[in-house]
């Protein structure tokens, strides 16, 4: 088990935290993520062509910029074509946040 010196915890710059605190902020912290992602999840779905849906999946959301990956190079050029109507309808089923940038990588 690690030790502090006495004078780090004296100087207050170590601060002995109780787990339970620690999961509760951990658990509030995934909520909040999952209660932005969920939405354009369901817009994503709802948008994506049928014939591309399962070659692509979302990485991400972060801030204004829905990250997805791509299986193929093929699959990739075919989102690129269609990126600005794809940004345009997941804006309009999904309010927040406001996705204005669709950033499609190979993976």
């Amino acid at each position: 088990m690690a030790r502090y010196p006495d004078e780090l915890v004296a100087s207050g710059k170590y601060r002995p935290h109780r787990v339970g605190d620690l999961v509760g902020d951990l658990l509030a912290a995934t909520q909040r993520r999952k209660e932005t992602a969920d939405p354009v999840l369901a817009a994503w779905q709802q948008v994506v062509p049928p014939g591309l849906a399962p070659h692509c999946r979302i990485k991400a959301v972060v801030g204004s910029s829905l990250q997805v990956l791509v299986d193929s190079p093929a699959y990739l050029y075919e989102l690129q074509l269609c990126r600005d109507e794809l940004v345009q309808a997941v804006q309009g089923l999904c309010r927040r946040p406001r996705i204005t940038n669709l950033k499609l990588t190979l993976g």
